[in-house]
């Protein structure tokens, strides 16, 4: 069954007649408002996906039931409803526990005020693959003097930011299998009446014996440094709590709950986690989690935004891409990309157009050394662990950074963070192929994203970061194919849409449907109108079924235009397997472009509609001043040549006469 998108307009029912009276404590208080694009999908994904798996547990999405009763959304469902949540994350949502496991699809489908519903099943999330690499015990990636054959300066640069900021008073969340909070490197600043165990539904994260995972990464972001003890983080002077998820299977509701904890005070979630990374999996948040990600960026921090990092998988060596993984392929999340030290891509580092940065890790001479669980129960018998790689390092190093910059501009919002870091990332590997300068200017890389990480800079450029302009955002609308894929052909199908929106780019999205049998042929790109290639799917040895409205972003057409023609091309790289391409949706994300062709300082709408100067002339009085000059500092008419008519050209009397 395929569910269209289309934007859903609330039309709250009238209550339903009984003969008792209710209080209004009886009734559901919620205010519903129009989903949004990623939660619509991510329970469109839910209602086509095919499945018919049973839970005795539901998600389901029924607005006229605001300000409604208990016993009336039983009597629309009927059902055998054991009780009913109602979870914070979406107005109008409701979480249905049945008295039995059941496959409830038909019914819900039947129900014409059920506007959406989404299965709730346990998630086995797994902590990022720590490869077996060789290792030295010294802190090469803040900063890298050669130790084991590393490359001379190949670090994030954190000296260069210590010397005024070391992330003092701001929180970073690990959300991960558990924290030693107990360690001396991770004791003094840590916050225990804030942290969380979604495991055991307590206050005290404590890892088990065997999860060291979360305390290493924990002490990358911000072990306590100058104390005479053991080792550092990059931030090491900020807040930092634990969040116990992914040690044991969650649900959507868990890993909304533990990415959206105390987004009040939580200014970084720090996330080492994902979905497998065998090359066979396509999958992301579903909707609670999708609503919660989106309610860190808008409402966290004070309306200022919670940054979300995420891992952005080590599955290379499986031909994955991190543009599978829904949570780093998300765009209200950082994906993070591992290099080594020597500055070229980890062997197991995922590629991927959603990669923002790349920050340092294991893979080459050496790995990280960090804080491991205390005694026997972490990867060694000691509190150290000098060994410790992957993405789920390179990752709580830029949370870190992001602490960094944050405590040099607390007013930075979560896109102005993502615009410091693309700013301030260095090209490394430069001899790699797939460097190429986008249409904003900036060097970008599939497997690098903008760069590796370089904290002195970023903090540079945070403390005297002038905040972007509001966020707008334009959509194609669903845009119909229906047309099969040409098997194994040189040339597959290809489509154009042309934008009239007036963006200079951040963040760019596409929603793709295809039925297909061996969904790992297909070769999906992305070019834009300045001819900046985003490869979203590469061929690999998927051999599961279609694409499922899935949602690819990409980040390497940051500061481009949005105006022009984008085109998405499709191609089978295989033989035998075949497929049809049903639809997609092309979203942009950024900020009003300001045009000013003639570089006078004034925009060109400007120039036409207030100044009634010409937006293609610099001059257009013809006298020797740039008319945003005569507006702003010589306070002369841009269109008359002798503004006081004492017969002394304007330009004389400035740059002669003064």
């Amino acid at each position: 069954m395929r569910v269209g998108i289309f934007l859903i307009v609330l039309t709250l029912l009238a209550p339903f007649s009984y003969a008792h009276a209710t209080t209004n404590a009886d009734r559901y208080e919620c205010m519903p408002n129009e989903l949004s694009f990623g939660v619509n999908n991510a329970f469109v994904r839910a209602m086509s996906d095919g499945s018919t798996d049973a839970s005795n547990e539901w998600l389901v999405y029924v607005p006229s039931m605001c300000g409604q009763t208990e016993e009336q959304l039983r009597h629309i469902l009927d059902l055998d409803i054991e009780s009913v949540e109602q979870p914070n994350q979406i107005p109008g949502a409701f979480i249905l526990r049945l008295e039995h496991t059941m496959d409830i699809r038909n019914e819900l489908q039947s129900v014409d005020e059920v506007v959406r519903w989404s299965i709730i099943l346990p998630h086995n999330n797994q902590p990022r693959f720590i490869p077996n690499d060789p290792s030295f015990s010294s802190q090469w990636h803040l900063q890298n003097t050669g130790q084991g054959s590393g490359t001379v300066g190949e670090d994030a640069n954190i000296t260069g930011a210590w010397d005024s900021v070391r992330g003092s008073n701001v929180l970073i969340s690990v959300v991960d299998d558990g924290v030693d909070h107990q360690h001396n490197d991770l004791s003094p600043n840590y916050l225990d009446a804030v942290d969380w165990d979604y495991c055991g539904n307590d206050g005290n994260p404590t890892p088990s014996s065997n999860d060291g995972h979360g305390t290493s990464a924990a002490g990358v972001a911000a072990g306590i440094g100058d104390n005479n003890y053991g080792i550092s983080g990059a931030a090491m002077d900020a807040d930092l709590i634990g969040i116990r998820l992914i040690a044991c299977s969650n649900t959507d509701q868990d890993e909304a709950d533990a990415i959206g904890h105390r987004r009040d005070l939580v200014a970084v979630s720090s996330n080492s986690w994902g979905p497998s990374d065998s090359g066979k999996v396509v999958s992301g948040p579903e909707p609670l989690l999708q609503a919660s990600l989106e309610d860190n960026m808008y409402r966290g921090r004070g309306g200022l935004g919670t940054i979300v990092t995420l891992a952005g998988g080590n599955g290379r060596n499986n031909d994955d891409n991190s543009n599978y993984d829904g949570y780093a392929n998300s765009r209200f999340t950082i994906g993070v990309a591992a290099i080594t030290d020597y500055g070229n891509q980890a062997w197991y580092s995922e590629d991927g157009a959603n990669i923002l940065v790349a920050a340092h890790s294991r893979g080459g001479a050496q790995g990280i050394t960090t804080a491991d669980i205390r005694g026997s129960g972490g990867y060694t018998s000691t509190d150290i662990n000098n060994n410790f790689g992957g993405t789920s390092s390179a990752t709580p190093l830029v949370s870190g950074v992001i602490a960094l910059m944050l405590e040099a501009n607390p007013s930075l919002t979560y896109r102005d963070v993502q615009h410091v870091l693309v700013h301030s990332a260095r090209t490394n590997d430069a001899s790699d192929s797939d460097w190429v300068l986008n249409g904003g200017g900036h060097d970008v890389n599939h497997k690098y994203g903008h760069g590796a990480i370089d904290a002195g800079l970023a903090v540079h450029i945070a403390r005297n970061w002038t905040n972007v302009n509001p966020e707008y955002n334009w959509s194609s609308g669903e845009i119909d194919i229906s047309q099969s894929i040409p098997d194994n052909t040189a040339s597959g199908l290809s489509n154009n849409v042309t934008v009239d929106a007036g963006l200079l780019v951040e963040s760019v999205e596409v929603r793709f449907d295809a039925d297909h049998t061996f969904r790992g042929d297909l070769e999906i790109t992305l070019t834009s109108p300045d001819g900046t290639k985003s490869r979203l799917a590469e061929k690999h040895e998927d051999n599961n079924n279609n694409f499922n409205e899935w949602v690819f972003s990409s980040v390497l057409h940051w500061d481009e235009s949005s105006d022009g023609v984008w085109t998405l091309e499709v191609n089978d790289r295989g033989n035998g397997d075949t497929g049809t391409w049903n639809h997609w949706e092309l979203v942009i994300h950024g900020a009003e472009e300001i045009i000013d062709t003639d570089n006078d300082g004034l925009p060109d709408e400007d120039e036409t509609s207030i100044h009634n100067t010409n937006p293609f002339d610099p001059d257009s009085d013809d006298d020797n001043l740039m008319d945003g000059y005569e507006i702003f500092n010589s306070s002369t008419s841009p269109i008359d040549s002798d503004t006081d008519d004492d017969l002394l050209n304007d330009g004389q009397e400035i740059l002669i006469f003064s």
